[in-house]
């Protein structure tokens, strides 16, 4: 009788671990914000209020460390004879186990405005699997955060 109880007990307990699984995000490298922009601090910024949104669908990887990372990784490819991007995100993707990076580049364009394109770049099929372009008219730092997040969730 103590031995089924046992077993009960067990069972129950596996079977309320598998009713509350948290499901697991999948992992995303965003790139550094590439292109113009006015300040180190304002990509700092723009990265961080964008990895919020990215949040909400991928457990995300970014900063100080990945940034060193990735510039390591792109000036060690563009020594190579045949630079190649997707060589480096492959290599990226390995590092931080992540099938996906986000990449946002900003351009300015006319009058002071800016041109934002946001990629996410499926490493595994290589391709892209999603790209955003919108523009930035007046664009402050704070404007072009709260853009570049936007994207993500259109």
């Amino acid at each position: 009788m103590k031995l089924s109880m046992a077993v009960l007990a067990l069972f129950l307990g596996v079977q309320a671990d598998i009713a509350f699984a948290v499901p697991v995000k999948a992992r995303i490298v965003l790139m550094p914000i590439s292109g113009t922009l006015l300040t180190v601090e304002e990509k700092s910024a723009v990265a961080s209020k964008l990895a919020a949104a990215l949040e909400k669908k991928y457990s995300v990887l970014f900063g100080r460390d990945v940034d060193a990372f990735v510039e390591k990784v792109f000036q060690e490819e563009n020594m190579n004879k045949d630079c190649d991007a997707d060589a480096c995100y492959r290599k990226i993707s390995n590092k931080y186990d992540a099938p996906m990076i986000a990449v946002l580049t900003v351009v300015p364009a006319q009058n002071g405005e800016f041109n934002l394109i946001l990629k996410f770049v499926d490493v595994y099929q290589n391709k892209i699997a999603r790209s955003r372009k919108t523009v930035c008219k007046e664009c402050s730092s704070v404007k072009l955060a709260n853009i570049a997040s936007g994207m993500v969730e259109e």
